[in-house]
Formats: structure tokens, C-alpha cells, sequence
């Protein structure tokens, strides 16, 4: 769970995920971290761009800084 300290990810966070042709970003909705909350964790659940939930791993997602 090193990876999520490492990120500080918190609810509400603007975050896009890496790796793809299209960068799908959105906004944090939940941080599961027990298999009770899903059944890979860890994992990052998003909103997207399209109101669609996402789940990724927190190496695959990387938060955006609003400046």
C-alpha cells in the first residue's frame, strides 16, 4: 500500500490514468484497499470523463495538479 501513500491520493483528487491512446481522467470517488471494497485491490475508482466508473491500480494513475 506504499504506492498509495506515495501518491496522496484523497477523494475528490482530479486524476488521469496513464498507459492509454486516450487518457481517461476524472475525479476520485473511492480508494479500495480490502477485498471487501473490490476484488483486486488496491484500487482507484474514478469517475471519468464520461460519468462511467472506473477502477485502475494506483501505479496507472497519476494526479493532476491544478495550478
Amino acid at each position: 500500500m506504499q504506492i498509495l501513500k506515495d501518491l496522496d491520493l484523497h477523494e475528490g483528487d482530479h486524476v488521469v490514468l496513464k498507459g492509454h491512446l486516450k487518457p481517461n481522467e476524472g475525479y476520485v470517488t473511492k480508494i479500495a484497499v480490502s477485498s471487501d471494497q473490490h476484488p483486486h485491490p488496491p484500487k482507484v475508482i474514478f469517475c471519468n470523463e464520461k460519468h462511467k466508473e472506473r477502477a485502475a491500480n494506483p501505479s496507472d494513475i497519476e494526479k493532476v495538479t491544478e495550478e
